[in-house]
């Protein structure tokens, strides 16, 4: 057995001998070298030693943590996901480059039909009647983890070179779908983001709302859809039902006569404030009690 494997060395026990001198005792401490020892045997006699080097070890580190998540795509911007991992790496913490491939490869594999299907959103049913109000107006921008001018500052390299964005929009038509968007410019004005379709190359205006980038949580995008349909249906009914106060008939009911008229501007005029007000108010204030 011996004679077809390699003996294993001891670093320590080939120094310490019975006979062991100073001169043999003084690289002890210095450890092993750091070149691969091999014990030449007949059948490793061709083989050579291996030298690791600190560049050979930055190499494979820089490989190891440049995943395929990580890797921008030819001709498009690579926006990278919020993540809190310092850039700087510490010991015993993910890198940050790991990190960032990890929030893409997780965000990757939802899908924002699904994510919203969970929360009942379906773009492709009957409208309900608070549909005459724009969804956009309604778009909580807490949601957002970066501003407009910040989305497009992600997407412009070092070198100022300017690449468009990959994301997905709702493309609208007789089955409103989500498909892949390459973003590009913003229009302040209208506060919508420029860009064109992947699969026409057309190009498109969409308000945030409408627009999901890579780099972006597809469920925390899906609860933001949903707080805007909520906040949509809440406005419409606080809408109507102003409305229908407001245009009540008033034919029928009965008016303040003089002494409860009288007994109401004493008690609106009971502090040296309130005693100088003008008499438009006080009108104005018996006309909606009136009405109430």
């Amino acid at each position: 057995m011996s004679d077809n494997y390699p003996k294993q060395r001891g670093i320590y026990s080939e120094k310490i001998s019975i006979e062991a001198s100073a001169e043999s005792m003084k690289n002890l401490h210095s450890g092993p070298s750091s070149k691969l020892i091999i014990q030449t045997s007949p059948k490793y006699e061709g083989l050579k030693a291996i030298s690791i080097t600190s560049k050979t070890t930055k190499s494979v580190k820089s490989k190891n943590q440049e995943g395929y998540y990580s890797r921008g795509k030819d001709g498009l911007a690579f926006v990278e996901p919020k993540v809190t991992e310092p850039f700087s790496p510490i010991p015993g913490r993910v890198p940050r480059k790991v990190a960032i491939d990890r929030k893409k490869k997780e965000y990757a594999s939802f899908n924002v039909e699904a994510e919203l299907a969970k929360l009942n959103i379906n773009f492709n049913q009957t409208p309900g009647p608070e549909s005459w109000l724009k969804l956009e107006l309604f778009d909580d921008k807490n949601y957002d983890d970066y501003t407009p001018k910040e989305w497009l500052d992600k997407g412009t390299s070092v070198n100022g070179e300017a690449k468009p964005m990959p994301g997905y929009g709702l493309c609208e038509g007789p089955k409103n779908e989500w498909k892949e968007v390459l973003i590009s410019g913003y229009d302040e004005k209208t506060e919508r983001f420029l860009g064109i379709w992947v699969h026409s190359n057309v190009p498109v205006s969409l308000p945030r709302i409408y627009l999901l980038f890579d780099a972006e949580d597809p469920r925390k995008f899906a609860k933001r859809v949903a707080n805007a349909f909520q906040q949509r249906i809440y406005a419409d009914s606080v809408i109507h039902y102003n409305y229908f106060i407001d245009n009540m008939p008033t034919q029928d009911l009965n008016e303040l006569d003089s002494e409860q008229q009288r007994r109401l501007e004493v008690l609106a005029t009971n502090t040296r404030k309130l005693r100088d007000l003008k008499m438009d108010s006080l009108t104005f204030l018996k006309m909606e009690v009136s009405g109430d």
